[in-house]
């Protein structure tokens, strides 16, 4: 399995990168009138809206900083068993990928760290398996599907 490795302000992950589309520059969104905290905005990526999250208020409630590498990671889903969707995650930077011999339903949050072989320097801070879907939920996602 290839884990992509991305960090917000407070906290490192990694994420299936069987789900990524593509990774892109943070360009551009569009605000959304009264949408809910976590919801940064809309882009469009080749002529279709896109909803963007920030990785950084969902999970730590601290907003990304936006750096010169601070990215968007384009990943798709099902919602509701009959249409796929395609979401952008801000993430404050991408570290690189990983790859780990072990399949996804083996590998648990707290084996992450171990699994990825941490440099002496870096064990101090942990390293999570990010599932989008878990984080964000039925309702969010329900509510992201809307803008695609």
């Amino acid at each position: 399995m290839l884990l992509l490795e991305l960090q917000t302000p407070k906290s490192r992950y990694v994420l299936d990168a069987s789900t990524v589309v593509e990774i892109i520059p943070l360009v551009h969104y569009a605000k959304v009138a009264n949408g809910p905290e976590f919801l940064a905005g809309l882009i469009n990526f080749r002529g279709r809206a896109v909803p963007v999250v920030d990785l950084g208020l969902l999970i730590d409630k601290v907003p990304c900083r936006q750096r010169m590498n601070t990215r968007i990671v384009l990943v798709e889903m099902w919602v509701a068993e009959r249409k796929q969707a395609l979401f952008g995650i801000i993430a404050e930077s991408i570290s690189g990928t990983r790859r780990v011999d072990r399949p996804t339903e083996e590998i648990s949050e707290m084996l992450v760290h171990e699994l990825l072989n941490a440099r002496e320097d870096d064990r101090q801070q942990f390293v999570q398996l990010l599932d989008i879907e878990k984080i964000m939920g039925p309702e969010k996602i329900a509510f992201l599907a809307n803008y695609c």
